[in-house]
């Protein structure tokens, strides 16, 4: 078992301490300058989950907007290239504010700011909502062009190579 503070490999029992709310199993070196847990502990890590439940009141957001999870789009469609100015002039052509728009498709306004200066390709979701809301196209099917097999030959043409018998040396 290793210190959940130092990393150091603790040999025997470890001790339990708190720090900042935390219930972790350190090393002797490190439980001396914390404190050690109480017997009725239980009773604060109800409070922790009950306030990591969800409000029921507060609006959920789309989980695929945050900073860490890429945007994501099928592999059939793709965001037309000029993207953020087709939103822009949609919506100053509509006479909405980012705010009023934001609240229409359920984003933040910072992120239709991002999409509208071209700094972040919204992801498939959000551009549904604003080709509804601003009746506007931003999806487009991918053309699939068939690629050409490099070295495939045609049937007519004869190399050197398809002329030459190579034959082995035999000892």
């Amino acid at each position: 078992m290793e210190c959940e503070v130092c990393g150091k490999r603790i040999y025997g029992g470890g001790r339990n301490i708190i720090i900042d709310g935390a219930k972790l199993i350190v090393c002797s070196e490190c439980a001396r300058s914390s404190t050690p847990v109480p017997q009725t502990y239980e009773v604060q890590e109800t409070v922790v989950k009950r306030a990591l439940a969800p409000k029921a009141n507060k609006v959920r957001r789309n989980p695929t907007l945050s900073r860490n999870i890429p945007p994501t789009i099928s592999e059939d469609v793709e965001v037309v290239k000029n993207y953020g100015g087709l939103v822009r002039h949609a919506r100053e052509k509509m006479g909405l504010t980012h705010d009023e728009l934001s609240r229409k498709i359920g984003a933040k306004v910072s992120v239709l700011q991002k999409v509208e200066t071209s700094k972040m390709v919204p992801d498939q979701d959000t551009a549904k909502k604003l080709e509804h809301a601003l009746k506007i196209k931003l999806l487009q099917p991918i053309l699939k062009v068939p690629v050409e097999d490099k070295f495939k030959k045609p049937p007519t043409e004869l190399t050197l190579g398809d002329m030459v018998f190579v034959q082995d040396d035999k000892k």
